[in-house]
């Protein structure tokens, strides 16, 4: 869209600009800032606002379970992970590794969530 006068025009069908997407996208960079930074409240803020403008974002999800872990928020950090590797199901793998989710490690809810089962293992 562009403006001209007094005039709007708009272009149609030549590119779908997703604006959802784009401010998760960009809320969620920030958090990872705010993070590393040590920031988690601003983070967890930010992680929250991207998975309103976008709640299918698997990454948002992800890193405000991890914002949360670092808060001491388990429950709700599992509850966050939960959603993220449902959306994304790759994201099992970065959890077992990720050590912003170490205080999860020794919950029950987190090993039969993430941990693999001998039927992820079967061909």
């Amino acid at each position: 869209a562009w403006q001209r006068g007094g005039a709007l025009y708009r272009l149609e069908g030549i590119a779908e600009l997703e604006v959802g997407a784009a401010l998760a996208v960009l809320l969620d960079a920030r958090a990872l800032a705010n993070l590393r930074k040590g920031e988690r409240e601003r983070a967890r803020e930010d992680l929250q606002r991207a998975i309103g403008a976008n709640p299918a974002d698997p990454v948002a999800h992800y890193n405000l379970a991890c914002a949360l872990a670092l808060l001491g928020e388990e429950d709700a950090a599992l509850l966050a992970l939960g959603r993220a590797v449902k959306l994304e199901e790759r994201l099992r793998d970065e959890a077992l590794r990720d050590p912003d989710l170490d205080p999860l490690r020794t919950r029950v809810e987190f090993r039969l969530m993430i941990e693999p089962r001998s039927d992820d293992l079967l061909p």
